[in-house]
């Protein structure tokens, strides 16, 4: 889902400035955001005169999972938040809660892509992200 907002400013010199806010859903697995880093990019050189700034919202996570010597950027709290708040939802367009080993294959499937993929500069280089924005998805003090 892309939702588009346009901001109108004007500088100090009197100079017209339009914002632009694109919004695109959070949930990518590294495979799309390699797909939407391409896209992203090959538009900022079609357009003459704009420059994109890509923040990427990241979970705030104390404790990452690790299993196996396999390195998660999530923590399994947040598995299991996010798992509650697919069954608990009514309505979704791609995710329903009426099949829970779907829902879990799903989730574990997009937990899994993320392995060993920590949320650093490298992270930032290979999916061309200038920001990260750390936000609190799940109470993270109460361990699972």
């Amino acid at each position: 889902m892309i939702v588009d907002a346009v901001n109108n400013f004007t500088t100090e010199q009197g100079q017209f400035i339009e914002h632009q806010l694109i919004y695109l859903d959070k949930n990518h697995s590294p495979s799309v955001l390699v797909k939407l880093r391409d896209f992203i990019d090959n538009l900022e050189v079609d357009l003459e005169n704009v420059s994109i700034h890509k923040t990427c919202l990241i979970p705030h996570c104390i404790r990452p999972h690790v299993l196996n010597g396999q390195h998660y950027p999530f923590s399994l709290q947040l598995l299991v938040t996010c798992f509650l708040r697919v069954l608990n939802r009514q309505n979704h367009i791609t995710l329903t809660n009426d099949n829970p080993e779907l829902v879990c294959r799903v989730l574990f499937g997009f937990f899994h892509s993320f392995r060993n993929l920590p949320f650093n500069e490298s992270f930032k280089e290979t999916f061309s992200i200038d920001t990260f924005l750390e936000v609190n998805i799940t109470n993270e003090i109460n361990d699972i």
